[in-house]
């Protein structure tokens, strides 16, 4: 696994940024309408989806008291790889 650096990000979202972009709002094609349930009322908001669908540290773990993250192996061995390959846009 994969030391964690300092430029390492800790925002692991669990639901895809580019899937949450389908839903983005007319006017502002980074924020979503988000319901909010306070029982018994449901609110809408509207949220930015850098800030929704995440949790911190999602995929890092601790390995002889270092931090390690299993995405940094994953981005450097598939990711990294199949953008150099030149078969996606």
């Amino acid at each position: 696994m994969a030391e964690r650096n300092s430029q390492h990000t800790k925002r692991n979202h669990y639901v895809p940024q580019f899937y949450m972009r389908q839903f983005a709002l007319d006017d502002d094609r980074t924020k979503v309408k988000c319901l909010s349930r306070h029982d018994p009322y449901v609110s809408v908001g509207v949220k930015s989806i850098a800030r929704i669908g995440y949790e911190e540290d999602l995929y890092t773990f601790s390995v002889a008291g270092s931090k390690a993250s299993i995405e940094d192996d994953l981005n450097q061995t598939i990711e990294t790889r199949e953008r150099h390959a030149g078969t996606t846009r």
